[in-house]
Order: structure tokens, then sequence, then C-alpha cells
């Protein structure tokens, strides 16, 4: 383990997240009688700290929701600057964010029980229920919207207590900074379709955010994520996902409907308030889920990690009892009571000092009552001449162990001050806009790192790096890097991949469809591929829709939009005459017709082949027409017959 850092008040033991603009730190604290508290601190990053406007949104921050006192909202204690560094110490939860749960659930293949999603979504439904109604001192409404309800701002802890967290961009009525109109601020997966289109919101945009991330923990699939940003914008301002029930069909129909509504494009369709939501989810639940059932399934689903923190927190105090003058003190008012001398061997009438292993601290034994001596009397004697030695060198002695033990605290203090002026570590992120799956390798002095993009890759000294992509071809990408002390550098593959390949961009309807090329399938619409610079043939289908073959060649450099409508297998035909005795007839051999109604008909038909519909009635014109192949699965045909002459 490395030793902390010591900063304002705080030790801090380990970084727990970074993002562009901060950074945020598990740290502890010591009270003076040395009690021990742990906290979370989060610091803004170097290059940030002169962007006054962001300075201004960090200092709301921590205003806003040091008011808001909840058991579902982490508590802020301290709002301070240190070395030009703005900070907010908080409430430290020890646990895992909502993505990480998804993410571990999809890559092991396990679906999340269901009333153990909704009781999460119900306690962050209670959080913003009371934030949503907070009221200042004059009791008016604060009209605070959190503006950012995502699995990563969601954390469940290891015994069982929900929390929603980072309202770092959350509005509220008296803020310093307001948001301009029209500027996007939160992950755009989450957003509602009023705040993707820069519109007023309310609080009923959170229960969309909300919405999507109780969709994605049951049916463990993104719910609005596109191939870009810009797809998936498009996708959430047009509400466009798969049905929770086709993706998992153990979802009962009345959870559907739940995050149906949740999901409606129209506010005014949605829960009107969080209350609304909790409720319907506490119907589904039927109260049968409990804080204990959530705190077994998060030390089972993590018991590694729970047992890799306690491992830090272990070594952390054993450093803290050795290193940290506080929290020695604690350690010292219980046992350490006095210090006293071991006998010392004796060279004439001058002491000889041996540090290491003459002079000791020891407990303080209670006195002991009188008995007779069982020391040998050549032992005897040898106590005696100690007891009688001169008091001057017992004083002497004593001042040795206290320069020792200031010599002890002086290495620990310089040591202290040595991490503290040790340069801040980088942080790279690497992104793949295009979702190509690429491995990567980073390289530099002494240091060799491989993954698959996207990542984040931290902890990582300052210096130059080679980065390194392999692309599905095999040839290999390389560019060099500068990492800056304490900054996150965001690298978009993009421009390293175009140079002998191209991408083809598909997108379909419907979306979802599977995208193969020679028998192999790349993945579902939208879809960026990146090909070889050749013909390439592909093949479109989806589940009751006619396969589409298309052959495309990719142009190097260049991204190739491509938009297929596949046409359904079936189509419903709803036919309406304008006569009420008219009969609809379909002819489906030589001289043979199928009769389908009178007046109206509605009837199913095969999109491969075109089909002859006969319409006739008394008193009127007999009428023929083809029912062709349609692009789209239900079609409405008025058939207006004329009057015999």
């Amino acid at each position: 383990m490395k030793a902390p850092v010591q900063f304002d008040e705080y030790y801090l033991v380990e970084r727990v997240a970074v993002g562009g603009m901060a950074e945020v730190f598990k740290g502890v604290t010591y009270s003076e009688e040395g009690f021990e508290r742990h906290m979370a601190v989060k610091r803004i990053l170097p290059h940030i700290a002169e962007d006054q406007e962001f300075i201004e949104m960090f200092i709301d921050e921590a205003k806003l929701v040091s008011q808001l006192q909840h058991p579902n909202i982490p508590q802020v204690y301290h709002l301070g600057r240190r070395d030009g560094h703005y900070f907010i110490s908080m409430e430290f939860i020890s646990g895992q964010d909502l993505r990480s749960i998804f993410d571990r659930a999809r890559a092991k293949g396990i679906k999340l029980d269901l009333k153990l999603c909704a009781q999460i979504v119900m306690e962050v439904c209670d959080a913003l229920d009371y934030a949503h109604r907070k009221t200042n001192a004059r009791m008016e409404p604060l009209n605070l919207i959190h503006r950012d309800v995502s699995p990563q701002n969601i954390i469940v802890s290891y015994d069982g207590t929900v929390k929603l967290v980072d309202f770092g961009i959350a509005k509220a009525t008296g803020q310093i900074n307001q948001t301009q109109a029209g500027i996007l601020k939160g992950k755009f997966s989450y957003m509602s379709p009023e705040q993707a289109r820069g519109y007023p919101i309310d609080a009923r945009s959170d229960l969309f955010g909300l919405g999507a991330v109780l969709y994605e923990m049951t049916t463990l699939e993104r719910c609005f994520l596109g191939q870009s940003d810009f797809s998936t914008i498009e996708r959430v301002r047009n509400t466009e996902y798969r049905q929770p029930r086709q993706i998992n069909s153990d979802i009962p129909t009345s959870l559907e409907r739940i995050i149906r509504k949740a999901l409606a494009k129209e506010p005014n369709h949605r829960f009107q308030s969080a209350a609304d939501f909790q409720e319907s989810l506490r119907s589904f639940t039927g109260g049968q889920t409990s804080r204990e059932q959530l705190k077994r399934f998060m030390q089972s689903f993590f018991s590694a990690e729970i047992e890799g923190e306690q491992r830090r927190i272990d070594h952390f105090r054993k450093y803290a009892a050795e290193h940290i003058p506080k929290a020695q003190r604690h350690h010292d008012s219980r046992r350490f009571k006095k210090v006293s001398l071991e006998t010392l061997p004796v060279d004439g009438n001058r002491p000889r000092f041996a540090l290491s292993d003459q002079i000791k601290l020891s407990l303080e034994a209670p006195r002991a009552e009188h008995r007779q001596s069982t020391v040998p009397p050549r032992e005897h004697a040898q106590q005696a001449r100690e007891t009688a030695r001169p008091k001057w060198a017992k004083r002497h002695l004593y001042r040795v162990a206290q320069l020792v033990l200031l010599a002890l605290l002086t290495g620990s203090l310089t040591a202290a001050l040595t991490w503290m002026r040790r340069p801040l570590q980088c942080a790279l992120l690497l992104e793949d806009h295009l979702s190509l799956n690429l491995n990567y390798t980073l390289a530099g002095e002494g240091l060799r790192l491989q993954g698959r993009l996207p990542a984040l890759v931290d902890q990582l000294p300052a210096g130059q790096y080679v980065l390194t992509l392999t692309l599905p071809t095999g040839a290999k990408r390389e560019q060099t890097l500068t990492l800056i002390s304490g900054q996150t550098s965001r690298i978009d593959v993009r421009g390293l991949t175009l140079n002998t390949q191209g991408v083809i961009r598909l997108s379909s309807e419907p979306i979802g469809a599977t995208v193969s090329l020679n028998g192999q399938s790349l993945g579902m619409t939208p879809i960026d591929l990146l090909l070889p610079l050749r013909e390439a043939k592909l093949t479109l289908s989806a589940a009751g829709y006619q396969a589409r073959k298309l052959t495309l060649t990719p142009e190097a450099g260049k991204i190739t939009s491509e938009h297929l409508i596949l046409p359904p297998e079936e189509v419903e035909w709803r036919l309406l005459g304008h006569v009420e005795t008219a009969r609809f007839e379909l002819k489906i051999s030589d001289n043979n017709w199928r009769f389908l109604g009178v007046g109206q008909a509605v009837t199913r038909l095969s999109n491969s082949e075109t089909h002859e519909l006969r319409v006739t009635a008394p008193h009127y014109e007999k009428y023929q027409v083809h029912l062709s192949p349609q692009l789209t699965p239900k079609q409405t045909r008025h058939i207006i017959l004329v009057p015999n002459a």
C-alpha cells in the first residue's frame, strides 16, 4: 500500500473516481481524541481551478447539497480551499454504483432479481421526492431538479443502503450559476426528451432518467445508447427503445407498464411525482423486499471487493498507528501509560546504549502485593546494583528515548511531506465512438498495459507513452502521447483507424436489425462498421421482417451512411368501403375467391407477393385492385365504388 497523502485535515488513501473536471478520493480524518472518520473528498483538478464558471458550479453543489438531510442522499460536511484547490468533503459510501452492478451481471449472464431492482429504484424515488419538495428557511420551494439521474450516480452500499449522489449539475431557484438556455448537461442516455431538445424541464425529467435506469437493470440492455452521441440524442428525443418483455420475458406486464409510463415521451403522460412512481413499484413488490436482502445480494455479488477493501483499511490503520500523530494519540492513551527502561549492560560506571534492543515502551502494570522473592541470589545482587545506578544516568537515558521518538516522528512527517509534493498522477480516457471493440496497448517507461476499448486508464505517471491499436484486420496503428501531471487526457481513436479502412454507418427500420457479413453477425443497427477497402456484402435481418442484402465498398478515411427499410413478412390490410353492402373477396387461385367481409374487412397477407382484391355491390360496378408488397406492417385502403350507368 502506498503512503496516504495529507490534504488539509484529510489523509487521502486512494482515488476512487476521476472525471474531466474533478477527482474523488477516499479520505480519513481524525478528531483531537484520535476518533477515525472515513470521508469522500471531491477535489477540482488543477487545470480547471482557473475556470470561474466551474468554480461557481462547484460551490453551488456544496451549498445546495448541504441543505439536504435525507438517508438516501450523502451528507456534505465541509467546503474548503487548500493550496488553490477547492474541495468538498462528504459522507463516504462503501459500495458499488449501478453501472458496476449492471456490467458484472451482464458479463456473468446473471439476471438481476426484478423486485430488488424495483427496491433500489424505490429508494431513489424517496430521495427525489424529498429533493423535489425541498423548501428554504422561508418555506419557499427550491424547485430542485437533479438533472443527471443515471446508474453512475446511484450507489448501493455493501450494507444495503441506496444513495443518490452528485448534485453537481442540479438546478434550483436562487443558484449563483444558472444553466444557459439550450446547453445540455447530464449523460445523453438518461436525459428526458425535453432536456435533450433544450426545452425547459421540471421534476418529471428526473423520473424519465430513473425509468431508463429501471429499464436497464431489469433487461440488462442499454435503453437509448446509440453508436454516437448524435444517434443517442435522437433515440432519446423520439423515445426509441425495445419493449422490455421482448428482451426479458420474465418481466411481468405490470412492471413493463410502470417502465413504459416512466419513459413516456410527453411529461404529462409520465408519473407526475416521484411518490407516484414509488407507490406503483411498491404495489409491484408487495413489500416483499428489504434492506437485508439487498445487503445479502451485495455481499455475495462483490465478496472479493469487500475483502480487498477491508485489507486496505487494515493496512492503512497499521500505517496510521505508526506514522499519524492523531491516530497514535488515541492508541497511546489506551496502551502506553509511561516510559520504563529495561536493564542495560554496564561497562564500569558508564552505561552502554543499544537503542534498538534496550530502550522499549511498556505497559504500566498494577502494583503487585509483596511476596517472597524467587530470584536467585546472583541475579538478585545484579538487580540491586542496577537499582543503585545514579539518577543522572536514568535521566540521560530518558532524554535519549525522547530523542528517538522525536526522530521517528520527524521521519514520518518528512515522508508525508515528500508524498504530498509528488506530482499528481494522470488518467487517459480512450474513447471509441464507433464501438469497434479494438484492442489497445499502452507502453511507457517501465509500464505496459493492454485492454479493449473504450477504456479509462488511471493512476498513470506523467510522461510520454506509445498507444498501439490492433485493427480487426490485424494491422496496427501507433500514436505518441504526452500525459500531463494531474490531468485526464481524452483520445478519440477514430482518427487512428481510418487511414486504410472505411466506416459504413448503417441504420434501419425497424431499429435493432442484425447485420451479418459472410454469415457472421457484426451487431445490430444502428451500427458503425470499420471495414477493409473492398466490396462488402451485408445482410440485414429482423424477426417479423424480410431480410435485405446490400453491397457496399468503404472509402478510405470516409464514413458511408446507408438507411434501409426492411419490408414486414406480413401486412395487416384494413379495407373500408363507402357502400355498406360492399362484398370483399380475395383471389386465392384461378377462379377461386375467399370471402373477407361486407362493408369492411381486416386481413393479414403475406408481403412477399401481390394479391388480387375484388369488391362488388348491387347496383355498383365491380372493382378489382392488386394489393402489392408494402414497407410498413399496417395499411388502410378506402374503396369507392362507381354506380352502374
